[in-house]
């Protein structure tokens, strides 16, 4: 199944996405949907529903009072093709298809599904205009307050963009680590790995700890610039910092998956390894992951399937960088 990533463009919830395979997401104004945009009043409670099988993507409005137009044009089914614009309330989304590498017998989206619910915070802080930021190196990124108090600075990935440059400039290298989905790149671990101290996910997966992301070290990670490359677009690699040591970060990031320790995947933030689901979660409430972020700590990852890419973190990771003259903000709109 190719990879295929709906991005909120317009509305309320603008900045949002999220990402599927071979699942069926609804998505509405009330927690009866999967993906809840409460904020959009505009929306019914469950609008539109879309179905991914195989390699096709085909949306169904569900009897929505406002209805639900696909690239201007309303309907009740259609099939949907990269690119296009689902218009539903005041929200506007767009269609974002990639190929999705093979993982060979095991799937990791079925092993460990996406959370049931994404919400936004019921009461976002007003969102401030958007800010231009000038890192050193004269490219220009932007800065926003997100719905959940946190910021996020982001920017395009061209030709002429080195990721690797991005990370070593915008986060402190000496406190870096990295979750990985080795599956996801069609690569098996490294040998030199030590799967039990590094898998993050509860005991109940260990038989299958080859097959799932697994954090390391910034001296772990051989080659930093072939992971990129070889993991950028495919949802598979977020990088982060944090003054903890990796085995306080592991039994953080455990509890914030399996907070209760029991079979319930529900209970956590299942698919918080991988870009797509947490940026929305990071988006729209840190609060379902506090263990993952403090003032100082931060987040980087890609955003659109590897078009652009993202760093969220607190106020105070935004005067860190321009104290240290990495980067300048500049008041008003880009």
């Amino acid at each position: 199944m190719q990879k295929v990533v709906i991005k909120t463009v317009a509305g309320p919830h603008a900045g949002m996405s999220f990402w599927l395979s071979d699942q069926v997401i609804v998505v509405g104004r009330t927690s009866a949907a999967d993906v809840v945009l409460e904020n959009d009043k505009s929306m019914s409670s469950e609008h539109f529903r879309i179905t991914a099988n195989r390699d096709e993507l085909q949306l169904q409005d569900l009897n929505s009072t406002n209805g639900t137009k696909v690239n201007d044009q309303l309907t009740k089914v259609c099939q949907l093709q990269h690119g296009d614009k689902i218009q539903a309330g005041q929200s506007v989304f767009q269609v974002i298809c990639e190929a999705k590498p093979s993982t060979g017998n095991f799937d990791p989206d079925k092993s460990y599904r996406a959370p049931s619910q994404i919400e936004l915070a019921p009461s976002p802080i007003a969102s401030v205009p958007e800010k231009r930021i000038v890192p050193s190196r004269a490219m220009e990124v932007t800065c926003e307050t997100c719905p959940s108090g946190l910021q996020r600075i982001s920017g395009p990935v061209t030709e002429q963009t080195n990721v690797q440059d991005l990370i070593d400039m915008l986060l402190n290298k000496e406190h870096v680590f990295w979750m990985v989905d080795y599956s996801r790149l069609g690569e098996r671990v490294p040998e030199q790995v030590t799967l039990k101290s590094s898998t993050l996910f509860p005991p109940r997966f260990e038989s299958a700890a080859a097959n799932l992301p697994v954090l390391l070290s910034n001296s772990e990670v051989q080659d930093r610039g072939e992971l990129l490359r070889l993991g950028w677009g495919k949802d598979a690699v977020v990088v982060l910092t944090t003054e903890l040591s990796k085995s306080e970060l592991i039994v953080t990031l455990k509890q914030s998956i399996d907070p209760a320790g029991d079979e319930k995947p529900e209970a956590g933030i299942v698919g918080i390894c991988w870009p797509s689901i947490l940026a929305a979660v990071l988006y729209a409430n840190p609060g379902e992951c506090q263990s993952l972020l403090s003032d100082r700590r931060s987040v980087f990852m890609e955003s659109d399937a590897g078009g652009g890419w993202q760093i969220f973190g607190g106020s105070a990771k935004i005067r860190q960088l321009e104290n240290a003259g990495v980067l300048k903000v500049v008041e008003g709109q880009g």
